[in-house]
């Protein structure tokens, strides 16, 4: 609310800005013989990636209050360092899949992103929105107004000489003529990533159709073999072992036994015998 409050005071036009680099970022307002150097601790940001939102902030209050800063308007600028670009020749068939291609190649999970057209190309930057909004907020918290968040890129095609001279003074004044390119508004709408959102309802409707798929047979498995009742084996038809001949013995006067073999068939040798 502190904060709100001295904003009312604050004129519209940037008079300060805050640079950032990789490592490191650089305070100027016109006030100031030359630009006032912050360095980030690994424990707030590495590799791009905010580490710690608190201690980010903390840093950028504590060098507020050690300078004693005093709060006005001012523009967040980006170096080419933090920030990932691209260009395409205006006649660019497909620009807007080549677009989507750039988006694949971002690192971050959250980004914001503005393209540009300049003579014969068009220029397109991403930067990791969680580092803007933390940057942001911290000075908001201390009631400075943010003007807007600008690529560094974008001011080169304005201003070159700023390549080999990165005087933050030019990048104040030349702030109202850079208005289009405020990635401001952009890092206010929800879901700034449309890439990134098309790609994980993709993948939502991939799991959910897997998902489907596990049911079906997880549902034919339980009917199967719990709920459906169990066959009964079919009765088999017995097979009677085949008669085996008998064998009869008759002892003989000399006391030698007869053997005759009986077939166990029949009725052809039965008549046999009683003719005999």
């Amino acid at each position: 609310m502190e904060g709100d409050k001295l904003k009312k005071d604050i004129p519209r036009r940037p008079t300060g800005v805050f640079y950032i680099e990789r490592e490191r970022g650089y305070y100027f307002e016109e006030t100031l013989a030359s630009p006032l150097s912050l360095d980030f601790t690994i424990e707030a940001v590495s590799d791009l990636e905010i580490v710690s939102k608190k201690k980010l902030e903390t840093l950028i209050q504590t060098f507020v209050n050690t300078n004693r800063l005093v709060p006005k308007s001012i523009i967040i600028l980006l170096s080419t360092s933090i920030t990932f670009e691209n260009e395409f020749a205006d006649t660019t068939l497909e620009l807007e899949k080549k677009i989507d291609e750039f988006f694949e190649l971002v690192p971050f999970e959250n980004y914001i992103s503005k393209h540009a057209k300049f003579p014969g190309k068009i220029k397109i930057v991403a930067v990791n929105k969680d580092l803007c909004d933390t940057v942001k907020n911290a000075f908001s918290s201390l009631g400075f107004g943010i003007a807007g968040i600008y690529p560094l890129s974008f001011y080169l095609e304005v201003a070159p000489s700023l390549q080999t001279n990165l005087d933050l003074g030019l990048v104040i004044n030349k702030s109202p003529e850079l208005r289009n390119f405020n990635l401001l508004s952009d890092s206010q709408l929800p879901g700034n990533s449309p890439k990134k959102e098309k790609k994980d309802n993709k993948r939502l409707y991939i799991l959910g159709g897997t998902f489907a798929i596990l049911m079906v047979i997880l549902l034919f498995v339980v009917y199967r073999f719990i709920i459906l009742p169990p066959k009964q084996p079919k009765s088999l038809p017995v097979k009677t072992p085949a008669p085996k001949p008998t064998v009869i013995q008759e002892a003989s006067p000399s006391g030698e036994f007869k053997t005759e073999q009986i077939n166990s068939t029949p009725s052809a040798n039965t008549q046999n015998t009683e003719a005999i």
